[in-house]
């Protein structure tokens, strides 16, 4: 979209049970969350927006989707609906470990998307719920701030730019 606040879609991974399909244990959660989240609502001239896609209907979540400029998900399947991103948007993929496949990253580029990632290095924590990753949430909103930029340049169709400080963020350094 043009003008306006820019949104952000945070997809979140929890256990969850609909109709005949029971996931009660999750890999890949965010212990964190809120925590991030915070940080991510605390940046100016975005709406952030925290969705669960389980259950969802394919027409809402292309939707939701169509109308995000940056979107934030741990790595996963539910990453691909960045087929459906407008022009000029961008993607934060979370990789839970270092090392994780670069399908998504592909992905973001054939479509010619921002792409951003953040490479977690922290354990696991395991329960009856399943994996939950505490990431560093500060350098989880310095990297969306970078891919928040990104997409508002593209928005403007001011192209890509490379930001020293975007460029070293994705690599931890």
């Amino acid at each position: 979209g043009t003008g306006g606040a820019l949104r952000v879609t945070f997809l979140t991974r929890r256990p969850y049970t609909c109709e005949s399909v029971e996931h009660s244990y999750m890999s890949r959660q965010i212990q964190n969350e809120e925590e991030v989240l915070a940080l991510l609502r605390a940046e100016p001239g975005v709406n952030v927006t925290r969705r669960d896609f389980a259950c969802r209907p394919p027409r809402e979540q292309l939707a939701a989707v169509a109308a995000t400029d940056v979107l934030v998900a741990m790595h996963g399947a539910a990453l691909t609906h960045a087929l459906f991103l407008p022009e000029g948007a961008a993607v934060v993929e979370i990789a839970p470990v270092p090392g994780a496949w670069r399908l998504f990253e592909h992905l973001a580029h054939m479509r010619g998307l921002g792409y951003f990632v953040h490479v977690n290095t922290g354990p696991a924590t395991i329960d009856e719920t399943g994996e939950l990753y505490t990431l560093k949430a500060k350098q989880v909103a310095s990297i969306v701030a970078c891919a928040i930029a990104a997409a508002r340049a593209g928005r403007e169709g001011a192209g890509s730019v490379i930001n020293p400080e975007c460029f070293w963020a994705t690599r931890g350094s």
